[in-house]
């Protein structure tokens, strides 16, 4: 078996910790914004 079947990838976990913290707060959205001092790099986001 292939050890890297359970492994899961980055968006995969922010895709259900985003839906959690939407889910907590019972908002529409939900986002997550990696930047550094700069620019941003990344933005994830989670719709209801």
């Amino acid at each position: 078996m292939d050890k890297v079947q359970g492994v899961r990838s980055i968006i995969e976990m922010m895709n259900d910790v985003l839906s959690t913290v939407r889910d907590y707060y019972d908002s529409e959205y939900a986002y997550y914004i990696e930047k550094n001092d700069e620019e941003i790099l990344n933005v994830y986001e989670w719709c209801a």
